[in-house]
Formats: structure tokens, C-alpha cells, sequence
């Protein structure tokens, strides 16, 4: 969900990909707060309890494929 609380489903089901698959969350200002492995054909969790309120940027990708996602943090 958007906003998000404290954790997010990254869904990967789905994604077509035979390497290495990462998540890659910012701030607001262009620094990497978090980055995590992701497991392919599953649905990974993202604890976000670290994180303040506030606008963050996730980038999803693989060894084929970039995805940038804007997730908004509010509790």
C-alpha cells in the first residue's frame, strides 16, 4: 500500500529473471537508506520501521530491467 506504515510487499511473481534481483530504496534527497536481495516468484517484505515520514524512491531491478516506484511514508 501507498502510503506505507511499516511494511511493503514487493511482489516478484511474475518478473521474468534469471540473475541477481534487488530493491533499492532512497530518500528524498538522492541518498540510499536500504537495499535488499529479493527473492524471485515470491512476494518479499520490506520492514520499513527505520524509515521517518516522508517521500521515497524504490528502485526494483534485475540483470535486464530497471524499475523506479515513489513510496510515501506516513504513519
Amino acid at each position: 500500500p501507498n502510503p506505507m506504515s511499516e511494511t511493503l510487499n514487493i511482489d516478484t511473481r511474475g518478473i521474468n529473471n534469471e540473475g541477481e534481483m534487488k530493491a533499492m530504496i532512497y530518500n528524498s534527497v538522492g541518498e540510499l537508506v536500504n537495499e535488499m536481495e529479493l527473492n524471485a516468484n515470491s512476494v518479499n517484505v520490506f520492514n520499513g520501521e527505520n524509515l521517518s515520514n516522508g517521500i521515497y524512491f524504490i528502485i526494483i531491478q534485475t540483470s535486464t530491467q530497471q524499475s523506479n516506484f515513489k513510496l510515501i511514508v506516513d504513519r
